[in-house]
């Protein structure tokens, strides 16, 4: 605790972890992880989870945005590895895209064994009470991402992938919208310009429901 307290680089860090250090040993100070959180050291932070310390101890209102954002991106991404290891790999995802006019598309995507199997789309004149169908279609294995429209043909843990190294390292200058499910699992993963407040300009990952097949037992 005391190297993370001092600003210790990375790569300190991980040497005394390979020395015996314990990450999630908590002293007077608390543990490193909420050492380093408070400091806002992010390198540390994603150092210090990828050796497995426990986030769920940090209090993220004490956090750095960017630190509290890593913080919640892993304690998620341990809750979907844990939840697909319980309810297998084969699972249904949906997409909502709406449009300012209130017209949009709904995707849903099925997944087996980390394989996209299929991809089902619709569109409607009025897609938050799914009225005036417009477009349907329904790509299986074989030619899964035939069409232009939709969102893409991605498994949960790409869309993990993209979140972290598209959305949370965005820098200064974007707003971050990052939330998960009632089982901490992926939700909402998002940038937008700071000076636009409009849904419209919201550029990342918008799951809007998330079911394994275990759950619907098939």
């Amino acid at each position: 605790n005391l190297a993370v307290s001092n600003g210790a680089s990375t790569v300190l860090i991980q040497f005394l972890i390979s020395r015996g250090a314990h990450v999630n040993f908590v002293g007077a100070a608390g543990s490193a992880l909420q050492i380093a959180a408070i400091q806002d050291h992010v390198e540390a932070v994603r150092c210090l989870l990828t050796h497995g310390a426990d986030g769920h101890n940090v209090d993220l209102d004490a956090c750095g945005e960017e630190a509290a954002y890593s913080t919640a991106y892993s304690n998620s991404h341990s809750a979907w590895l844990t939840a697909k290891t319980q309810n297998g790999a084969e699972y249904m995802y949906r997409v909502e895209q709406m449009n300012a006019d209130g017209s949009g598309g709904l995707t849903s995507l099925t997944i087996d064994e980390g394989v996209v199997v299929q991809r089902v789309y619709k569109r409607y004149d009025d897609l938050g009470f799914r009225m005036g169908l417009t477009a349907e279609w329904t790509e299986d294995q074989a030619d899964v991402g035939a069409h232009d429209e939709g969102a893409a043909a991605l498994t949960i843990d790409d869309l993990y992938e993209t979140c972290q190294d598209t959305v949370l390292n965005k820098g200064e200058g974007f707003d971050i919208d990052f939330s998960v499910d009632d089982r901490g699992l992926l939700k909402t993963c998002t940038y937008r310009s700071a000076g636009c407040k409009d849904a419209e300009c919201a550029v990342g990952i918008q799951i809007n429901e998330l079911i394994f097949m275990s759950e619907m037992g098939g």
